[in-house]
């Protein structure tokens, strides 16, 4: 693996081994993720190091009252990378590309044809009722993984100039 990678999960649970005098971690994520994560960081085929670190619980706010002199906590970001576009110009976009379209019939065995069907697909995916939505958490998190996961869909796929699209 040459790039950088990175994922989200919860830590769940702890197990002793004491026949090998080594603790494991577990650490979940949603299924929806999986592939990401996978891509992320490789099929456990033996040992595989990753850092761990540990972070505040994403949602729509960090907490419910002031910090320090009253200040509120600013919102988390869904990417660490600030975007020029928000999400919801992004899936107008998207929907648009017929690249994006194949990815999301092949990886979800759905027959995605036009806008309108790639505009469902997304909301559907990113489990939110409007685009709007896509630009704040969880929908931002949701979307952002999505994202990720047409990126590495397409760097498996042969390069056809004409068909490199926006996202």
């Amino acid at each position: 693996m040459s790039e950088p990678a990175a994922i989200l999960a919860t830590f769940s649970d702890l197990k002793l081994v004491k026949t090998r005098k080594v603790a494991q971690l577990v650490f979940e994520v949603p299924i929806e993720s999986v592939r990401s994560a996978t891509e992320a960081l490789g099929w456990p085929t033996g040992e595989q190091w990753c850092g761990i670190a540990r972070i505040t619980k994403p949602g729509p706010r960090l907490d419910t009252g002031p910090v320090g002199g009253g200040a509120e906590r600013p919102l988390p970001q869904a990417s660490a990378a600030p975007s020029s576009k928000p999400n919801s110009t992004r899936a107008v976009m998207m929907a648009k590309d017929e690249e994006f379209r194949r990815f999301l019939s092949e990886a979800n065995n759905w027959s995605i044809v036009n806008e309108p069907q790639a505009d469902l697909a997304i909301k559907t995916l990113c489990k939110v009722k409007s685009k709007a939505d896509l630009n704040d958490l969880p929908g931002a998190a949701m979307f952002d993984a999505l994202r990720r996961d047409f990126h590495f869909w397409r760097k498996r796929q042969p390069y056809n100039a004409s068909m490199r699209g926006v996202a």
